[in-house]
């Protein structure tokens, strides 16, 4: 069982990591789940654990400072524009967030 200390950590950095949302963006999440799969970093040394938000498509994107563009493609698409290292993290979150739905209880918010 996870301790207090712990689950109050977590809040916090779930709550940090939707305030980077919203600061970077513009958009609010109304769940954040586990990526359940930890992303090579350009190092290829570094494993960095990685989140998916789910969003209203309702909202507008508004980028501040550190970003310069952004692109809502399919799936399919995704798959010819991005570097086919990324190949097995989009067929992961293809997988287990948009053919299937994540459990309710494994939403961090």
């Amino acid at each position: 069982m996870a301790s207090r200390r712990h689950l109050q950590s977590n809040r916090v950095f779930i709550r940090l990591c939707n305030q980077e949302l919203k600061e970077e963006t513009n958009l609010n999440a109304f769940a954040i789940y586990p990526l359940g799969k930890k992303i090579s970093h350009i190092d290829n040394i570094s494993k960095l654990i990685g989140y998916v938000a789910f969003i209203s498509a309702k909202q507008t994107v508004r980028l501040n400072y550190e970003h310069n563009d952004f692109k809502w493609m399919a799936v399919e698409k995704a798959y010819a524009f991005l570097p086919h290292y990324t190949h097995v993290y989009i067929k992961h979150i293809e997988d287990n967030f948009i053919k299937s739905k994540p459990k309710p209880s494994q939403n961090l918010l």
